[in-house]
């Protein structure tokens, strides 16, 4: 979701950022669906990815949670899963690292690594 509008308040850009978080068709105001922003990713890497590679990709997290989501769905990312006053959502820490290695059975070697950070914020 982009939040550029400066007409649109941060209550309203939250409500639909909780709304497409929590139904992944959902297409808001500002942007794709969860699944779709996921299926984009997805695409980028079947193109990119060889094997004996690494694919080093730097997006906001949502976008990646999206990805990770769609790939392994909702209980490999569970622990994410945080409420604040607008209602569920995932909290991926700025700078995480999330590691996927890409086989026949894609597996979630890491999911939002922060030891490598001194201060962090969300």
């Amino acid at each position: 979701m982009n939040w550029s509008d400066p007409t649109v308040t941060r209550q309203q850009f939250l409500q639909e950022w909780i709304k497409a978080t929590n139904n992944r068709e959902y297409v808001p105001q500002f942007g794709d669906s969860s699944l779709a922003t996921g299926q984009k990713i997805q695409t980028l890497v079947n193109e990119i990815a060889t094997k004996d590679e690494y694919i080093v990709l730097v997006t906001h997290g949502g976008a990646i949670l999206d990805y990770l989501r769609n790939l392994f769905g909702d209980e490999k990312v569970s622990v994410l899963k945080t409420t604040y006053d607008e209602g569920v959502d995932y909290q991926m820490m700025n700078c995480a690292i999330n590691k996927v290695v890409l086989s026949e059975s894609p597996s979630l070697e890491l999911l939002n690594f922060i030891d490598h950070l001194t201060n962090t914020s969300e």
